[in-house]
This record gives C-alpha cells, structure tokens and sequence, in this order.
C-alpha cells in the first residue's frame, strides 16, 4: 500500500466521529434538533454513532429508520428523573428497548423506583450526569455498566473518587454553535413569557460535536425489529368464519337471489382477504360495526375505498352495493399492493366514545389506544409565537402570511417590504427561521385507534394527553411496524341525523328512504344543500350548480 493510500485511511479513520448526548425536539421546546436535519449534519461530518437522550422514547423510530438510511450506528437513551435527579438509560440491545418501552409506560404515572429498574437492569446502560452523582453508591449495586459524566476537569476529578467510570458529558441542543443562542426562545414559548421575563441560560457550548464515548458505544448493538401481523385473532377458523358470514349476509342483502357475477365476486374478495392474511381485520371491523347498530348508535354507509368491497357490504360494514354501482375492489384490496386496508367507519359524534369503550373492553385497554398526532411550529404560528416573546405588534405582517406556506416561501414582495421598513420585525422573522417546524405539543388523532395482539407497551412506546393513554408513535410509523390503525370517525351530521329521527313521532327506517326524491333531487340542483354533509362548501355548491345533478347518480359522480 502507498504511502498516500495509508495517509487518506488514517484521515479518514481520525475523522470519524461519535456523539450519543443529543437531544431532539421530541423533548418538546427544549431542543432545536429535528432528526432529519441531524442525520443530514452527520452523514457529510462523517458521524458513525449517534446517540439521543430526550424525556420520552417517541422519537424512535424515525430515529432508527434514519440510522438504517444513513448506515449510522444507533444509540437508544431515556431521560428520566430518580428522587428529582436526572440520569440517563442507555439500552444494550432490543431487549433493552422493550425494557425502556416498558419502564416509560410505568414512569407515566409512577416516579422511578429501585425496584422497578431492577426489572430491566441487565440490558440498560445508566450515565448519572455529575450533578446526580450522588446517587451512584446505590446504583452501583444493580450494575458495573453505569458512568458518572462530567464536563470540566474538577467535575473529572471528583467524578473519578466514586468510580474510574468517567466521561465527558454535554448535552447537545443545537447542530451548530452559532445557533445555540436561540434556544431560550424556546423557553420562552415554553412558558409564555417574554424574553426579558424568563432566567436566561448559557447554551454556548450545547451544539454537536465529536465526543469519546467508546466505552459506552461498544457495549451496544440495537437491532430494529419490526413484526409482520399484529392484528388480534378474532375467532379461530377465522377464514371460514367470515365465509360463512358473507354468504349468509349477502343470502339477506339480495334476498335469496344471488346472481353469478356476485357469487364469483364475492369468492374472489374472500380469497385475497385470505391470501394477505387480513380476515381477522375484517372480522373486527364487523364486530364493532355490529354492536353499534345493536346499541342503535348511527353508523354512516361507507366511505372511502372500502364501499368497494362486496364482503363489506355483505356483513353490514357498508351499505353500498359496489356491484350495482361499478365499484371496483381493486382500489381498496390489491394483492400487487401490499399495505394494510382502510375501512374507515362514521359514527354519531356523541356516541363514537361507546365504541372505542366496546374495543378496549373486548381486546384489552393496554392493546387498544388513540393515537398522537404533534402540533408543530408552522410560518403562521412561530411568528406568532415570536411576537409574544419580544412584545412586539406584528399584525401587519400576519395579514400577508398564508399559514399553509413555509416562512421561505411566504417571501413575497409585501412581506420583504414589511421586513426592510422595521427591524425588530425583520429580526423576529430571522429567528423564525431557527426555529419553524419544531414540535410545540401533542395531541390525539381525531379519529384513528390502534388494535394489537400484544400489549402496546411491549412493542412501542406510550404517552399520556391528559388522562387519555396514547401510541407514542405517529400513524405514518405504526402500520410498519406491522400494527393495525383503523379510523372510527365522529360525525356530527350522523349526530343530528340521530336526533332528527328520534323527534319523528312515526318509526322511519332512513336506510329505506328512496334516492329518487325528485324535490330532493332540485335541490342538489339549486345547490341548496347547507347542513349535507360534504356538500357544504362554497366550491362543490358552484359545481352543483353547473352539473344540475337530476339522479342520485349525478351526485355520487
């Protein structure tokens, strides 16, 4: 080998770099580090181990998929607080994951205990930052994989009388150093205060970089395990089940008379259900639809995709013969498409409530969960948010921002003007910059839940909004990991469809309600249709008014 050949591995060995002291936004307005942001950064610094120490584990798998993206090796730690001090919990392995999945769950609602650690010890890592050093004669009972971090030579030396397992500690809020400084902003928010009202900190020396934590590292190795069917088993011998209930629903459906398109239709549906193993999905959908209608709570008729499907509608999930109006099940079920079907599923707004209960209650309440969504810092909103901080009236500018823009993309010639006219204001929207797209808080999903085999604390992490538990996780990762979202829906047309139909004195059947009513029909056409139910807006009434729908057909088109 040439001598230049060794010079150029040599340099590029020197340069690679480690750092597993990050925090991220998933600690919400406590960090100005997204994780795409971060793996960019790292993967053209040549960064092979990164590590993230947030407050909660939500940000795992967008971080694990991202380490696989970039060939980045993955460090997995928790935040958690010991008798009001902090520590840190490295996770060994997979098994170290699931046991942090775990720890978190119980820290939702309990503070961390001796014993409760003690549980998942064996596959965790513990760094005690040198300010909870005090703590370690006791947990040094429970393992030698535990650290004492510092960040000055006196912390070191002090560090080094408790244990020679020592290392530099800083945690990292910012990519960069210039951009340290706007991380008090993020406190500001935070509390809503202004800047002059919060005790300001030094963030100087909280930005990425190159770190030795080889010690720590090397006794780590993560594997991202993802499972391939989390759905429940509805019923043993479940593909006969959903046989027999199709035919003997769509035997009902067309009273006795089934013609042969719709045998070999039907036939057909049942063995792709099959053959993509998603019977128990639909036997679950039916299930919950069937006690809905059973405790009289409106459910609506189908929508999206799913009306598609003869088997839908012959169990009562929809109440639209795809067959009569040439729907096609392709679009729902594809077996070239692998990816989980989509039955969403209307319910009375006031009574969805009793059919989340019904499900938690037959699959178990730690195997059923809403799901969080983030509120993040939009153009609209962290200006806002900004003006707030620095007292300062930006009303002029907010009339000229469209808040489903970006910042950049808000840069027009009214806004620049605006800009360059005053300062203070040109400031705000700089910093703006910094710090658009964070997260600022979570909530839940309006209308999707997860159903699970297993306990959800076992395979992902959980959180808590208010009194309500939820998937730690997004919707956009769960079904990848091979979990089941389904979409029950409140709407409060069917809410006051329900009431209306209750004040009739004579007993209606609104699924018997002719779809030919020529005065229903006019107006449709006049665009008379206030109060229907996604025919409301402004832009559909303009259409009805150019197509003069006159048959229950011209509408669905």
């Amino acid at each position: 080998m040439s001598k230049k050949s060794l010079y150029y591995i040599i340099n590029l060995v020197v340069s690679i770099k480690e750092n597993i002291f990050i925090k991220t936004d998933y600690s919400l307005l406590k960090s100005l580090i997204k994780l795409d942001d971060l793996f960019l950064y790292a993967s053209k610094n040549n960064y092979k181990t990164l590590g993230v120490i947030d407050d909660n584990l939500s940000y795992v798998a967008e971080f694990m998929n991202l380490s696989l993206k970039y060939n980045i090796k993955p460090v997995i730690g928790l935040t958690a607080s010991f008798n009001d001090k902090d520590i840190i919990i490295y996770a060994k392995n997979y098994e170290g994951l699931k046991g942090l999945y775990k720890l978190n769950y119980f820290c939702l609602d309990n503070p961390l205990n001796i014993v409760e650690l003690t549980k998942y010890i064996t596959n965790f890592i513990i760094l005690l930052p040198f300010k909870s050093k005090e703590l370690y004669p006791e947990f040094s009972k429970l393992t030698k994989d535990i650290f004492i971090g510092y960040n000055c030579a006196e912390d070191k030396l002090s560090a080094e009388i408790l244990t020679e397992n020592t290392i530099y500690f800083k945690e990292v809020l910012s990519i960069n150093e210039k951009d340290t400084q706007y991380i008090n902003l993020l406190t500001c928010i935070d509390e809503g205060k202004t800047i002059n009202e919060i005790d300001k900190k030094e963030y100087l020396h909280n930005y990425l970089k190159e770190v030795d934590i080889s010690q720590i590292s090397d006794l780590i190795d993560i594997k991202w395990e993802k499972h391939s069917n989390l759905i429940p088993k509805f019923i043993e011998n479940s593909d006969k089940y959903l046989e027999a209930l199709s035919i003997k629903g769509l035997t009902k459906r067309l009273n006795g008379n089934i013609p042969d398109n719709y045998k070999e239709r039907l036939l057909y549906e049942l063995s792709v259900i099959k053959n993509m193993g998603y019977t128990d999905y639909f036997l679950i959908v039916y299930d919950y639809v069937k006690f809905a209608v059973k405790e009289n709570i409106l459910v609506g008729p189908g929508r999206g995709s799913a009306a598609g499907s003869l088997v839908t509608y012959s169990l009562g999930i929809t109440s639209v013969d795809p067959i009569k109006y040439g729907l096609l099940f392709e679009r729902f079920l594809n077996p070239e498409r692998i990816s989980m079907p989509d039955i969403d599923i209307d319910f009375d707004a006031l009574r969805r409530h009793e059919v989340v209960e019904y499900i938690k209650d037959k699959y178990g309440y730690l195997n059923v969960m809403g799901i969080m969504t983030y509120g993040t810092l939009t153009a609209k909103q962290v200006l806002i948010s900004l003006s707030k901080v620095y007292n300062k009236n930006i009303a002029s500018l907010l009339k000229l921002i469209n808040p489903k823009k970006t910042l950049k993309e808000n840069l027009t010639k009214e806004v620049i003007k605006i800009l360059n006219t005053d300062l203070e204001i040109k400031k705000i929207y700089y910093e703006a910059f910094k710090i658009e797209g964070i997260k600022k808080h979570i909530s839940t999903h309006a209308a999707g839940i997860v159903i699970s085999n297993t306990p959800l604390n076992e395979i992902i992490p959980i959180t808590k909004s208010g009194d309500e538990y939820l998937t730690g996780f997004t919707m956009n990762y769960l079904e990848d990991l091979g979990l089941l979202k389904m979409d029950l829906l409140a709407i409060k047309d069917l809410t006051t469809i329900s009431e209306i139909v209750s004040n009739i004195e004579d007993d209606i059947n609104i699924k018997e309600i002719p779809l030919d009513d020529k005065e229903v029909l006019s107006r449709f056409a006049l665009a008379d249709t206030t109060g229907i139910f996604q025919f409301e807006s402004e832009g559909i009434k303009n259409f009805l008014r150019q197509l003069k729908p006159s048959s229950f057909n011209d509408i669905v088109v």
